[in-house]
C-alpha cells in the first residue's frame, strides 16, 4: 500500500506537497511510510479519527465475539444481529479502541506528520472538517517556507513517537511500523534495545480500550486532551524532545 502511495504522488506531474488521509489499521501506517518516503516534499498527515461508541451496546472490540458467542449458542441470531447493528455509533473512524489504528493515529501525531490534538478525533463531527481544513492551510504554509518531510521525521522524532507510544499503551504492531516509517524515511531503524530502553523510562499514563483498569473508550481519550496532554506530561518527566520540527512550523 505504501508503495502504491508513493506512486500516485509521483505520478501528479505539478505536486507542490502531499496530504495523506487515512483512518485504518493498514492504511495509516502505509501513508507514514509512503509521506515518510516523499523526503523533498512538504507532507501532512490527515487521521480519520475514531467510531464514536454506542449509547446501549457493544464497543468495537467486544462485538468481535459475536460470532463465536452466537456459534456456542451465548446469544439468538437475532441478539448478534442487534448488537452487530448497534456497534458502530458514527459513521467512518477508526476503532473505539487503542488497536493498531488508534494507535498509528496517535504515533503520526508524536512523529510531528499531523496536527496537534488531530488523532483519535470523534468521526462524522464538525472537527473532521475543521481539522481537514486547518491540515490543508498548514500544508501550503509548510510549503512556503520550503519546510519538508525530512525536516519533520528526524532519530528525535522517532524516540518522541516511541516515548508516546509506551504512554498510550499502544498497539506492539506499532513495534514493526515505526521502524518502517524509519526506514522509509532513510533514518536509523530503532533496535529491540531501543524499545526496551524507552519502555522501562517511560511509565503508561492513558487509561483506554483494551487496557484499562478502566476501559475508556478512544474518543474520551481525544476529549481529555489526547496526544498533546500525554506529551505534556512526558516533556515534565524529561523524556521527549521537545526541540522537534512539527507540520505546524513550530
Amino acid at each position: 500500500a505504501a508503495i502504491v502511495f508513493r506512486r500516485l504522488a509521483r505520478s501528479l506531474p505539478t505536486r507542490a506537497s502531499v496530504m495523506g488521509v487515512a483512518t485504518c489499521d493498514k492504511g495509516l501506517p502505509a501513508m507514514m511510510m509512503a509521506l515518510a518516503g516523499l523526503r523533498d516534499l512538504p507532507g501532512i498527515l490527515v487521521p480519520g479519527g475514531v467510531t464514536l461508541p454506542p449509547e446501549s451496546g457493544e464497543d468495537a472490540g467486544k462485538i468481535q465475539t459475536i460470532g463465536a458467542r452466537y456459534s456456542h449458542g451465548a446469544i439468538s441470531l437475532e441478539e448478534a444481529a442487534e448488537l452487530g447493528c448497534r456497534a458502530c455509533a458514527s459513521p467512518g473512524g477508526g476503532c473505539q479502541f487503542l488497536g493498531t489504528a488508534a494507535t498509528s493515529q496517535v504515533v503520526g501525531e508524536a512523529l510531528g506528520m499531523s496536527l496537534p490534538h488531530s488523532a483519535l478525533a470523534p468521526s462524522g463531527q464538525a472537527v473532521w472538517v475543521d481539522t481537514a481544513v486547518r491540515s490543508a492551510c498548514a500544508l501550503v504554509a509548510m510549503e512556503a517556507r520550503g519546510l519538508k518531510m525530512k525536516d519533520v521525521l528526524t532519530p528525535a522524532s522517532i524516540r518522541n513517537a516511541m516515548a508516546v507510544h509506551a504512554a498510550f499503551g499502544g498497539s506492539t504492531n506499532l513495534l514493526l511500523h515505526i521502524p518502517a516509517i524509519a526506514h522509509a524515511a532513510g533514518l536509523p531503524r530503532p533496535t529491540v534495545e531501543d524499545w526496551t530502553e524507552i519502555n522501562r523510562l517511560v511509565p503508561r499514563l492513558v487509561d483506554v480500550l483494551p487496557n484499562g483498569p478502566t476501559h475508556h473508550p478512544t474518543v474520551r481519550v481525544f476529549l481529555a486532551g489526547g496526544v498533546p496532554e500525554v506529551m505534556l506530561h512526558l516533556r515534565r518527566l524529561g523524556v521527549i524532545d521537545t526541540q522537534v520540527q512539527t507540520v505546524t512550523g513550530a
